[in-house]
């Protein structure tokens, strides 16, 4: 994305999958990993909790009970769990990228363009 004019959201539209505009709130929650994107649906998701992955203090992560050393393992052991429909923030920069850009203080725009891996 090359940024031409100020104060404006700019995308080449042929690498953009989805062009989402949340809160502000939301996005935050997004990045903390309390919310997942929905990117049919242009929409944040409450994380359902059988799908939630949580930080040890050792930095690894645990999901579905089972202890993993990075979160991109659990991805790609669990891809029937992750999808457009449900994409926390780790999926989307593991498997794409997101250009956010604050629209004003209270909302957001994200890219996402879903990479070769997707």
């Amino acid at each position: 994305m090359i940024f031409k004019r100020r104060n404006t959201f700019e995308t080449n539209s042929s690498s953009t999958h989805s062009l989402v505009i949340v809160s502000k709130e939301d996005y935050d929650k997004f990045l903390m990993g309390e919310k997942v994107l929905n990117l049919y649906e242009n929409e944040m998701l409450d994380i359902d909790e059988d799908k939630r992955i949580t930080r040890t203090e050792d930095n690894d992560f645990i999901y579905k009970g089972r202890h993993y050393s990075n979160v991109y393992d659990i991805f790609d052991e669990n891809m029937e769990d992750f999808d457009e429909e449900y994409a926390p923030k780790d999926f989307i920069y593991y498997y794409g990228e997101s250009i956010d850009k604050a629209v004003n203080k209270d909302k957001m725009a994200m890219s996402i363009y879903l990479g070769e891996r997707w």
